[in-house]
């Protein structure tokens, strides 16, 4: 017995959602992986 979680509706809502922030998402992400890799080598955050 298949039980369905969520709507078609709740279901084209988030396919838009993931559509319209993957590409911002991913770009903060890689941001911050090569934040931590700058501090991981020595750099200190610009506000000290």
């Amino acid at each position: 017995m298949e039980k369905q979680v969520l709507t078609a509706e709740a279901v084209e809502f988030l396919t838009e959602l993931v559509t319209r922030f993957t590409p911002k998402r991913n770009k903060l992400l890689a941001a911050r992986i090569q934040q931590q890799q700058d501090i991981d080598n020595g750099k200190l955050p610009d506000f000290i």
